[in-house]
Order: structure tokens, then sequence, then C-alpha cells
């Protein structure tokens, strides 16, 4: 039986240099209005966030280092839980400002239809759709691990999403399966061609790399490149990955 596969999409040029999976965030300037209070006052977060829960409050709390930050429109309810209000600049809460891209970022693509898979201290987003059919009615669905960092540059903090491609592969009956359980389906050599690991012809795809960047990341980063943040305002992601240039 023949694998269904999407068409790749055409080369895009780029300058000469070393291109990584990591495309930078543009945040906005502008002071953005947040409460804050101090972690003495909240060791633990959970039953603050399980009335903000129960009263659908349309408002986000975060704990970082010894300050707990709420955003959002419904901010305003946390004056009477000893938080205060201020005006934040997110280049100088760096911290802050990854979870609030993520998650902005995160809601986006939700909305979008994507399903979420989470592990610990990473994100995983699956497209709604099949990507790709395997014999046996066997479904391959295309996803992206999603990471946000920040490093400092020229005196400026600047923040970045890290973009991996990663694949699911799932039954008739929509279960996921194992490497092991794929492997019981005799489907592991269509499936490395659909992952790109091996070129149609069979042979070992030494481009990999590359090709998963110019036919997946590059892509889904270009459709998806602005999104509202839960704190207001605007991201943009850049469409070009981070370069290294190549020294003479």
């Amino acid at each position: 039986m023949t694998v269904e596969m999407m068409n790749v999409v055409t080369s895009t040029y780029f300058d000469p240099g070393l291109y990584t999976n990591v495309f930078q965030i543009d945040v906005p300037y502008e002071p953005i209005p947040v409460m804050v209070a101090s972690t003495k006052d909240y060791p633990n977060l959970r039953p603050l966030e399980e009335e903000i829960s129960q009263n659908a409050w349309d408002c986000r709390i975060y704990r970082v280092g010894s300050r707990v930050f709420g955003c959002g429109e419904a901010r305003g309810t946390l004056a009477e839980k000893s938080f205060q209000p201020t005006e934040i600049y997110l280049h100088h809460e760096p911290a802050f400002c990854k979870r609030l891209l993520l998650e902005g970022f995160i809601d986006y693509l939700r909305g979008k239809g994507y399903r979420e898979w989470l592990r610990k201290g990473r994100v995983t987003i699956y497209e709604p759709d099949p990507y790709a059919r395997l014999p046996d009615g066997l479904q391959v669905y295309r996803g992206y691990d999603l990471r946000v960092i920040w490093w400092q540059q020229d005196d400026e903090i600047r923040f970045g999403i890290v973009v991996d491609v990663r694949w699911e592969v799932q039954d008739t009956n929509g279960k996921r399966l194992s490497p092991s359980e794929i492997a019981e389906y005799q489907v592991m050599r269509q499936f490395a061609q659909i992952q790109e690991e091996l070129l149609p012809t069979g042979q070992i795809n030494t481009e990999v790399a590359r090709s998963r960047l110019q036919n997946h990341i590059l892509p889904f980063v270009k459709e998806h490149s602005s999104f509202s943040l839960p704190c207001g305002g605007t991201a943009t992601i850049s469409p070009t990955p981070v370069r290294v240039i190549l020294g003479g």
C-alpha cells in the first residue's frame, strides 16, 4: 500500500550562515498593567487558582521569584486579595514574559483547533487533522514541540521560540501508539519516510534537519506569526530563524 503524504514546500533562499530552529519574538515595549503580590502572602497558589476558576474570572496568576503576577481583563478582582496594581515592561521581566509568550501562543493555536500534549517542562501541540496515513488505518499527526527562551544581546533582552517537529501515530480507535506498537504493524519504514528520516529511495536522509526546517517548521511559523498575550498586547514571531554567522 502507498503512503499518503502532503507535498513539501518549495525552497526558500537564506543568506549564508548556519540556521537554528529558534525564531525571535518581538514583544510590546510599552508598559502593561498587572497586579502584584508577595509570595509570602501566597505560599500556595492552588486555592486562589481554584477560586479564579470557580468564579470564571478572566485573569491569570503567575509565581515568578518572590512575586505573584496577575493579569487579564478581570485582574482588578485581585485587589481584594492583597494584590497591588502596577505597570511593568516585559523586557525587564524576562522570566515572566517567557511564560506569557508560551501561554499566549498555546492559547492561539488551541483556538485554531490544535491539540495539546503536556509533558514535564515541555509542550507539544498537534494539528487537528492527520498529516498522512499508513496501512491498517493508522493515522499520522504532525506536531510541534515549543519552548520559549530569552537571551541578552547588545545590552538588550531578546526572546525566541524554539520549534521542533514531533510525530504521533494513532490507530483506528484514536489510541496513541508507542514506537514498539507501531513496529508491530510493520510500517516503520513508511513512517520513517513520512518523518523524512528516509528518502523515497530508502536511503538515509543526511539532510533531515534541513528538510524538517524547510518543509515543516518554516511554514508553521509563517502561518502563525502573530498572537495575543494574556496580559494584553500582541507578540510577533520573525519568519526567519536566528542565524549563526560564519566567520571568514
